[in-house]
């Protein structure tokens, strides 16, 4: 076997293996697959060439027009979907390009097996190497996958420049592995373009280079675990553009050198170590560095954005991403590191300091920071500085000018340590109107581009922006303390309020035990009462030591009838003489599913409510209980005789801690509402002064225990 032909025999195994490895990280993910179906293409395209430099059959070169065939399609399809959070839309959205890169490939492989692209000539390159005439057809080739790379590196471009900074360390030497063969791949086929030949020769360089290429590959696949990795990928034209202006410079200099070889100004020779050599390597390490290198990114952006631009920043899209990236923080937990970030990322710099003022300590103190502070720093509100930046409506930023300026120079002196320590450049106050609640500081610019006065002016409204997140960020925190506050009010007022029950039924039974002590009847209905209010205490207890956010019931179904009887003999309105207590039931014998504690105590509430209501010497309550077939409802009924309602009261009946009685919580009927809404039912309330009051309440037939 020739030496020269090893290069090809180690390229082909080389990405037959990467092949497998790609392919078997994941069998149905589409980014695997494509890329994977590219890398077999290449293998394929490296066997057909070792076998040609062994063989110089001319059916070797049909075999690697099939493997070039195979990477277009399948590449373009990884470049739009790799390391993307929305890769399906990308390929939805660029499937007629990609349909008809598959259809051109299985075009120009017809052509290649008819043999229309490529003639053998008798030709041979240093004794050794065939070459071959392209036809017209294989010029259209050579476009078309010119075309097609461009196509796939300003699809990995965008995927690079739109990606953090932690993303683009991940996924930088496989760009560069890509980005590196497709540029020598693009100097073969302008090559080949312009002398409208193929040397075998030129292969033997081109595995050798994509080993070299594939190194790069391996090394982020292996040591970063790629194809697990998402970024959004932005829409700025004319940054992302900026590899077709790479691309197309190279292409316009192939163009130039053709010419002047063609017109005799330069000898074949100095062309062929112009480009081959210093142009390619050149070209190569220019892509290198600027895949490699912020600061040139970051000085390209601002090159286009002087000369192209009359504003440094696109505002707009500016505002939409910060808006966006912010607006969904609800804690100042998520919400600071995401104004870090952002700030960053907008103004291009390592350094961001966030000051808010701390209630405790009446300071400004360092909350967020996007680099480790050497100490903690904190800000008097009785500083110059601060005073500064309240009375003034638009306060200077720079700190430079705080230090050259004779006005705010003992800003400065003031802040001198705080401001050398942290490297501040800017600094701006987090205010709405008159509300100041904090600065936001930020260092160099990663360029050491000096600051202008677009970037003083976008730094005060993003501290607008920024306050206005930070309140709405605080006032959701004291909404969910207020919010868990009242809940606990609310518990504790229901407790208080069953508690204000059991100690009347004690009441009752000290008022009555010097007459009826002796009674062994009364003693016992008296230890009864007692065990039954030591139970209702334990209960309250249990449950004020864990207050719920909402009121958890307990269903199980419950008998009605014995239920009502249970409920009269704890109801100390069963032993007022002076009330007479009629129970209807339409049906006897009925369950239905309730939590029996905290419905008893509903009834309970309603009757002592009526029979306080009863000022008359006699009065009756009539208690109901009904089930109703037609809508699958219960209706319980609490109706008395008594002194009745007045319309004002009945506005403001169910209303927390506003009672209609002189003596009375506000939280009796409340409590009743709210356990009957968490049991899906509702309460009605029918009063008439003078006449009497019912209580209605409607719950749902319910005899299978549902979710709760």
């Amino acid at each position: 076997m020739p030496v020269y032909a090893l290069p090809s025999l180690l390229s082909w195994i080389f990405f037959l293996g990467l092949g497998v490895f790609v392919l078997t990280r994941n069998l149905k993910h589409t980014i695997n697959l494509s890329f994977s179906v590219g890398i077999f293409g290449m293998a394929i395209f490296e066997c057909s060439l070792f076998f040609l430099l062994l063989t110089k059959n001319f059916l070797w070169t049909k075999m690697a027009l099939f493997g070039a065939c195979l990477i277009p399609g399948s590449i373009a399809i990884f470049s739009l979907s790799f390391s993307r959070e929305a890769y399906q839309a990308s390929v939805r959205q660029w499937k007629w390009v990609i349909g008809a890169i598959f259809g051109f490939s299985l075009w120009f492989l017809y052509l290649g097996f008819s043999g229309a692209l490529l003639t053998k000539t008798s030709q041979m390159s240093f004794s050794h190497f065939e070459v071959y005439k392209i036809q017209q057809p294989g010029i259209y080739f050579l476009i078309f996958q010119i075309l097609c790379l461009l196509f796939i590196l300003h699809n990995l471009e965008n995927t690079y420049r739109s990606a953090s900074q932690d993303v683009r360390w991940k996924i930088k030497y496989l760009i560069l592995g890509i980005f590196s063969a497709s540029f020598f791949h693009l100097f073969l086929i302008g090559f080949m373009l312009l002398y409208r030949i193929v040397r075998v020769e030129y292969f033997v360089a081109e595995a050798i280079i994509m080993i070299i290429s594939g190194m790069f590959i391996v090394f982020s696949l292996v040591r970063h675990r790629l194809m697990d990795t998402d970024v959004f990928v932005s829409r700025q034209v004319v940054y992302n553009s900026f590899v077709l202006f790479i691309a197309g410079t190279y292409l316009i200099t192939i163009a130039l050198i053709g010419y002047l070889v063609k017109y005799h100004f330069i000898q074949q020779g100095v062309t062929q170590f112009l480009v081959a050599e210093v142009f390619m390597y050149v070209a190569l390490i220019g892509m290198s560095v600027l895949l490699l290198s912020e600061e040139i990114r970051r000085r390209i952006e601002l090159y286009i954005s002087k000369h192209f631009y009359k504003h440094k920043y696109e505002y707009d899209e500016v505002w939409i991403a910060f808006t966006r990236q912010i607006g969904s923080m609800v804690s100042l937990d998520d919400l600071l590191p995401q104004l870090c970030q952002s700030i960053q990322e907008i103004v291009n710099t390592d350094r961001v300091f966030i000051f808010l003022h701390d209630d405790a300590s009446h300071r400004l103190v360092l909350r967020e920071s996007s680099i480790v502070s050497p100490k903690p720093f904190a800000i008097s509100m009785e500083s110059e500085l601060i005073h500064y930046f309240r009375k003034t409506l638009t306060p200077c930023v720079d700190v430079n000018l705080f230090k050259t300026s004779e006005t705010l120079h003992a800003l400065y002196s003031e802040q001198q340590e705080l401001f050398e320590t942290l490297e501040i450049f800017l600094c701006a106050p987090l205010r709405i109107k008159d509300h100041f609640i904090g600065i936001i500081a930020i260092g160099a610019e990663r360029t050491n581009e000096p600051y202008s006065h677009e970037d003083y002016d976008l730094l005060h409204t993003i501290g607008i922006q920024a306050a206005s997140a930070i309140l709405n960020a605080n006032l959701t925190e004291n909404l969910s303390q207020a919010r868990s506050l009242e809940t606990f009010h609310k518990f504790a007022a229901f407790i208080l309020h069953d508690l204000k029950n059991a100690v009347q039924n004690l009441s009752f039974v000290v008022q009555n035990a010097p007459d009826y002590l002796d009674e062994p009847e009364f003693r016992q209905d008296a230890i009864k009462t007692i065990a039954d209010t030591v139970t209702r205490m334990n209960t309250m207890i249990t449950r004020l030591s864990s207050v719920p956010e909402k009121l958890e019931l307990h269903l199980t179904e419950v008998a009605i009838e014995p239920f009502i009887q249970d409920t009269l003999k704890k109801s100390k309105v069963s032993k007022m003489n002076q009330i007479k207590i009629q129970v209807e039931l339409a049906e006897p014998v009925f369950s239905t599913l309730l939590d029996y504690h905290y419905f008893q105590s509903v009834l309970i509430n309603l009757l002592s409510n009526a029979a306080e209501s009863i000022t008359a010497d006699h009065g009756t309550i009539v208690l109901r209980a009904a089930r109703r077939d037609v809508d699958q409802t219960v209706e319980f009924s609490v109706s008395d005789n008594g002194s009745g309602i007045s319309q004002d009261q009945l506005m403001t009946l169910f209303t927390p801690f506003k009672s209609t009685k002189a003596k009375g919580l506000g939280i009796g009927l409340y409590q009743c509402k709210t356990i009957v809404e968490a049991h899906k039912g509702k309460i009605y309330v029918e009063s008439e002064e003078g006449q009497g009051t019912t209580f209605r309440i409607e719950l749902p037939l319910m005899q299978q225990n549902p979710l709760v």
